[in-house]
């Protein structure tokens, strides 16, 4: 019973509770912030790791996928307003705010396991995490979108080719780089990646928005005036 108890008091250290409130005043903004989605996932996710309710693993999973798609919906929405009024093309908005906002599980993910010395698992799922975002993440949405649009959509391709491009380049970096060091992934490889992200950043804010080297606002501008002319012929 002693060694019970020991362990109750050994989780209950490792998982505070995320309603006890912050030690410092600092805290207390983010707190409050986060204190309605604590509320609301406290009670609508059943917590798995508890004894007596290892058996609702299934509703935890469905109600999960159900939260995780409503914030990426609000998260999308919002990203294509702030877009919309800063002037910002819908291409740099979904590359740089909405890549970085769904990527950010993902690593703390890769971060946590790589901690407990699963390195192939930390490097699988960032190669995962993009196959799922290419074929489930636009296939299942352009299957269930699709046939109310009448069955296709016209999507610019002045991005297109030069994104395949990038992103194969990536592959080719981060391949070449861990095969110099046969294969073994060290500090200064975080340090290069950041920077080759940097870089990408940098491209993206200056040459494809500010900069305008695709042309892209010509593109936004005839979607709009095809848009217009749709809903004045209807």
């Amino acid at each position: 019973k002693q060694g019970d108890e020991e362990e109750k008091e050994e989780e209950e250290e490792e998982d505070p509770s995320p309603f006890a409130l912050p030690d410092t005043a600092a805290e207390y903004p983010l707190w409050l912030l986060c204190l309605p989605w604590y509320a609301t996932f406290t009670v609508t996710v059943p917590d798995c790791g508890k004894a007596g309710k290892e058996g609702w693993y299934l509703v935890s999973f469905g109600m999960s996928v159900f939260w995780i798609s409503a914030i990426s919906y609000g998260m999308v929405d919002a990203a294509a307003n702030v877009g919309c009024i800063l002037d910002v093309p819908e291409v740099i908005m979904g590359t740089l705010v909405l890549a970085a906002g769904t990527s950010v599980p993902d690593a703390l993910a890769s971060i946590g396991v790589a901690k407990n010395g699963f390195g192939d698992m930390a490097v699988a799922n960032a190669v995962g995490s993009n196959v799922f975002d290419i074929w489930l993440g636009l296939g299942l949405p352009w299957l269930v979108i699709l046939p109310s649009r009448g069955g296709f959509e016209e999507v610019s391709t002045r991005m297109l080719w030069p994104s395949i491009f990038i992103l194969a380049g990536v592959l080719a970096v981060y391949y070449i780089s861990v095969a110099l060091n046969s294969f073994k992934l060290v500090k200064q490889h975080g340090y290069m990646y950041l920077t080759v992200y940097a870089l990408f950043v940098v491209y993206s804010i200056v040459g494809v928005w500010r900069l305008d080297i695709y042309e892209l606002k010509k593109d936004a501008v005839a979607v709009a005036v095809n848009a217009t002319n749709a809903t004045a012929t209807r």
